[in-house]
């Protein structure tokens, strides 16, 4: 998993449910590292975020996943 510092206590709580051994890089990757990571996966799964397209320019197939935003954290009305 990938992701900034503040999603770590999300990614711990997907790592305990996901019930097969996970890499959590959540937190510990800057942006390079993750692009690297990406660049290697065969598929990548993920929210409508820009890190989408990072993993499409270096090449990673990948799925992404649109639903409700949260209003107060982007500042839709």
């Amino acid at each position: 998993m990938l992701g900034g510092g503040d999603e770590r206590d999300a990614s711990e709580a997907v790592e305990a449910l996901a019930g097969v051994p996970v890499v959590n890089l959540v937190g510990q990757a800057g942006l390079r590292e993750s692009m690297g990571a990406a660049a290697g996966l065969q598929l990548l799964v993920g929210a409508d975020t820009g890190f989408m397209h990072v993993a499409a320019a270096v090449g990673c197939p990948k799925v992404t996943v649109l639903g409700p935003n949260s209003s107060q954290k982007w500042g839709q009305k």
